[in-house]
């Protein structure tokens, strides 16, 4: 019980630091400011995933051979490069390591979090914890986030490398304090051997689970979009000032640590109707936001959008994680993570230029997701393994 509970409350830090990102809310801005446009920021985001792509298997299967702590160590460590180097970065050209670094470290971290918690709540019989720790964990990450998303515009407007280096320099100390918590596995599953591409396996041979991966490949397109493309640039554009944004994002940070405090009782008996909820929820939000131009409800729009993204991502690993043993937990959720990005890497050229003659055809998309969520299964897959 002692080593969970500070392997538990590890992660309650190891999150308070990873809220500490100054520049959430001015990275795009700085982007366009020096010259990047938006079709540059398309192929930009594009690079990110197709690196991350590449790498969630081989990542996942490094985490669960060896160690898991260090595949997220070294995540962290190669998004710490990548705010240093962005930092820095003159044309687009030099923005291409910047893609990289940032692709291979979201692919370390990828299923390897996921699994390091859920593993260490599984060996105390507490896996059905993981919502409620998570959900914690990430409130936790707020709190640190709403400070520096609200002291990133204030240090922009200084210098506009300071918050992409105060941030490079908090994720080599979090890269570095991973690695203080004790990796723990199910004692009957540690001998069993890791195949690279039992994820994969595992994906195809269980039905909810690539539907799931079908439908985040279809809601990963708006996602994109969103984070990465539309949303600063939108309300700025609409008049929102820049110097505002960090208090915009702080107040969003404070209104999601209220949501996940009680996602836990947010939650659904059945896994389809949580997956229904969560998902349509998420891309009509998207489909009205990018289809208003007043100001208000573009923010209200967007808000909205960014605490159902962040539900549902704390609610689909509490359903995929029942389908996996321990030994290969994590190359089975970054195969997932593999499907999905892959689609949306496929589809986001093609969409931006679509949806740049209207956003309307967002509803292509959503039709795709509501055939996929009519085709899941209505009962509830159990896994014990």
């Amino acid at each position: 019980m002692k080593s969970s509970v500070t392997n538990i409350t590890k992660f309650y830090v190891w999150k308070f630091l990873e809220g500490f990102e100054f520049i959430y809310a001015i990275k795009i801005i700085y982007l366009v400011s020096i010259g990047i446009t938006v079709s540059q920021l398309a192929l930009f985001a594009s690079i990110t995933a197709v690196t991350s792509i590449l790498f969630e298997i081989p990542t996942g299967f490094i985490a669960d051979k060896f160690s898991r702590k260090l595949a997220i160590s070294l995540g962290f460590l190669s998004q710490s490069l990548a705010f240093l180097v962005i930092a820095f970065v003159s044309n687009f050209y030099t923005l291409i390591p910047v893609a990289v670094l940032l692709g291979l470290g979201a692919a370390f971290i990828s299923g390897s979090d996921v699994s390091l918690i859920f593993d260490e709540l599984k060996t105390d019989r507490k896996g059905g914890d993981y919502l409620k720790v998570s959900s914690h964990g990430t409130s936790v990450k707020t709190v640190s986030g709403a400070i520096a998303t609200f002291l990133g515009p204030l240090l922009f407007v200084v210098n506009h490398q300071l918050p992409f280096i105060l941030t490079s320099i908090v994720y080599f100390v979090l890269a570095l304090f991973v690695l203080t918590i004790k990796e723990r596995k199910s004692s009957h599953e540690v001998q069993r051997v890791v195949r690279i591409f039992d994820g994969i396996k595992n994906v195809l041979q269980f039905k909810p689970i690539l539907l799931i991966a079908l439908i985040d490949a279809l809601l990963l397109i708006f996602v994109n979009i969103f984070y990465n493309i539309l949303y600063f640039p939108k309300i700025t554009s609409l008049g929102f000032p820049i110097l505002y944004l960090g208090v915009l994002d702080a107040i969003n940070l404070i209104l999601m640590t209220g949501m996940l405090t009680i996602l836990p009782k947010l939650n659904f008996k059945k896994d389809k109707t949580a997956i229904v909820v969560y998902s349509l929820l998420a891309a009509c939000v998207f489909i009205v936001f990018s289809n208003v131009y007043n100001l208000l409800p573009a923010v209200i729009f967007g808000v909205a959008f960014d605490l159902i993204w962040a539900a549902r991502l704390h609610i689909i690993p509490t359903i995929t994680n029942r389908f996996f043993a321990s030994v290969d937990r994590a190359v089975s959720l970054s195969s997932i993570s593999f499907v999905s990005k892959l689609g949306a890497a496929l589809l986001l050229p093609i969409t931006v230029a679509i949806f740049n003659i209207s956003y309307w055809f967002t509803l292509v998309p959503l039709a795709l997701v509501c055939l996929l969520l009519y085709k899941y299964p209505n009962y509830q897959k159990e896994n014990n393994r």
